[in-house]
């Protein structure tokens, strides 16, 4: 899938953190940090070079919310489900984001779709509030 003219050992290392990490949603740091745990060293300058180009390419799909400068990337993994299918929640106290697969808000959307005429980008609708844990932590 990778389509770039020429890959480097960093480029190899960044994209294989992506797709072992294909189920959770990652920040540059997140991916530095881990990176750097195996003992790879690649600059945060050329983290997000690449993971543009990636999105550019439909290789990774990244997530961000008004407000936050803090954006977050995930694998585009044919093998799971495409977040077309699905919705998003992020919590607003820790920034964690979650895919959301709710059949009565999959039902809300066909809804909208069907009485007021207007397509839902579920990969752009983020639910933003409290996760249980904040809750439960009293950080909401």
């Amino acid at each position: 899938m990778i389509s770039h003219k020429y890959v480097t050992r960093q480029r190899k290392d960044i994209l294989r953190c992506l797709r072992q990490n294909r189920d959770r949603h990652l920040s540059v740091d997140d991916i530095l940090r881990m990176l750097s745990d195996e003992g790879c060293a690649v600059g945060k300058a050329t983290v997000y070079r690449f993971l543009d180009k990636l999105v550019q390419d439909g290789e990774v799909r990244r997530f961000t919310s008004d407000g936050s400068a803090v954006a977050l990337y995930q694998y585009n993994s044919c093998e799971q489900d495409d977040c077309t299918e699905h919705f998003h929640i992020k919590g607003s106290a820790c920034g964690k984001l979650e895919h959301l697969d709710c059949e009565r808000v999959k039902r809300f959307f066909a809804h909208v779709r069907r009485e007021h005429g207007f397509e839902v980008d579920v990969r752009r609708t983020v639910f933003y509030g409290i996760c249980r844990e904040c809750l439960r932590n009293g950080r909401g």
